[in-house]
């Protein structure tokens, strides 16, 4: 109730920790607690962490939008509770909030190998990108060797981190410039890291609990910087994953690879009652952040954006009345933001939306309609007369006209007063 009247009036969004850190206080005080331990406030943000600060920290996250997802989670679960004990409809499949899933043998096979059948002596890997030119009827794609590629349309499926153009080495110029309205959303959405460190032990030495809370083998410690997923678990045995929490998880603090293990093993000894870890076999660091074709993990709603700038990262772009350059990736998906599924679903989208154009052999131009399209999303509004919250499908404009009314009110409610 607090973020959309926050939003209804015109309140600037704020970040997420300061709503944290005041439900804390306000949790205390309810409960008669003058004051956390350290360890009560460390096992505290642990827990937050793990729920929240997957690839940013409390500070960059928007308080709007996770208050948004709050809400579609509590409507869920009150409309679950509701029906029960109805007869069920026929034909009618109950839907489930998405939930994460782990691909525990990689992408080849699961995903790359399956896209790629068919036409893998096509798909150029190596190359580096430069430019991106719209011409009447077409697109020019330029790359670092000075080759120069013709087509038709283009799908831009970059990173965020790679389009915020922070690297030399994977900037990308379009021309025209982008949009305003896209400049705007790639510099307003986040890019966060959530690095990894892949341990792997003699099978016999494992060390770490086998038994674990409603089968999830996931487990924290008090240290903020790390937590763990046993891939044992999974069948890979001996092996433990490693994921960082930001900020540290950014660059990792400055240490190298050889002191990152060290720290690790340090955390997990600790947490286990060892002197030291068993024998390490082996081990992988990842640096996202640093890697000049990702620039970050994924995307995270950052103070300032919602899902109109998600919509705004999805846009056509190029010349006017063309606008032959399409866009896809996790950071333009709604439903699949920050997943494989956002960016394999957005592609099929993109892909769909190109097909649509030339359905019949002649370009029938952008769309207007659905993804890509500029199209108006929906807002609540509080009426000033019946104090409900209604959902209103406008611009940007047509939002910022409303908060400018002083008795903004309903359509039922307008009728009511014309009677």
């Amino acid at each position: 109730q607090t973020a959309f009247e926050r939003r209804a009036k015109g309140l600037p969004d704020i970040p997420l920790s300061e709503v944290f850190d005041s439900a804390v206080e306000c949790g205390c005080r309810s409960c008669k607690i003058a004051k956390l331990s350290t360890l009560e406030r460390q096992i505290l943000h642990c827990a937050s962490k793990r729920a929240w600060q997957i690839c940013a920290d409390f500070s960059q996250l928007s308080f709007l939008s996770e208050a948004s997802w709050l809400d579609e989670d509590a409507n869920f679960l009150q409309e679950k509770q509701s029906s029960a004990g109805r007869e069920p409809v026929a034909q009618q499949e109950e839907e489930e909030p998405a939930m994460d899933r782990i691909v525990v043998n990689g992408y080849d096979s699961f995903l790359i190998d399956y896209l790629k059948a068919g036409i893998a002596s096509r798909v150029k890997t190596n190359v580096i990108v430069k430019r991106i030119q719209s011409v009447p009827g077409g697109c020019v794609v330029s790359t670092s060797d000075d080759e120069h590629f013709e087509a038709d349309y283009v799908v831009v499926t970059l990173p965020l981190g790679v389009l915020k153009g922070t690297c030399p080495k994977s900037r990308v110029t379009f021309d025209p410039a982008l949009s305003k309205e896209k400049t705007e959303a790639i510099e307003t959405f986040g890019m966060g890291a959530e690095n990894k460190v892949t341990l792997r032990f003699d099978p016999a030495d494992v060390f770490w609990p086998q038994k674990y809370h409603n089968n999830n083998p996931y487990f924290l410690s008090t240290d903020l910087r790390f937590r763990f997923l046993s891939l044992h678990h999974y069948g890979h045995a001996g092996v433990l994953v490693v994921h960082g929490q930001p900020p540290f998880s950014w660059n990792w603090g400055g240490l190298s690879d050889a002191e990152l293990v060290s720290e690790v093993c340090k955390c997990l000894a600790g947490m286990m009652g060892l002197k030291e870890t068993p024998k390490l076999l082996h081990s992988h660091v990842t640096r996202w952040d640093k890697d000049p074709f990702s620039m970050g993990s994924y995307s995270y709603y950052a103070p300032g954006s919602d899902e109109g700038t998600v919509l705004a990262l999805a846009l056509c772009e190029g010349l006017e009345g063309e606008k032959r350059v399409h866009f896809a990736g996790e950071a333009c998906s709604i439903e699949g933001h920050q997943c494989v599924h956002g960016a394999y679903d957005t592609g099929k989208l993109a892909a769909g939306s190109i097909i649509s154009r030339v359905t019949g052999g002649t370009d029938k131009g952008p769309p207007l309609v659905g993804y890509g399209s500029p199209a108006d999303r929906t807002y609540f509004v509080e009426c000033t007369t019946c104090k409900e919250w209604i959902e209103v499908e406008t611009d940007r404009q047509g939002l910022v006209d409303i908060r400018n009314e002083d008795n903004w009110a309903c359509k039922p409610c307008k009728a009511l007063a014309q009677q």
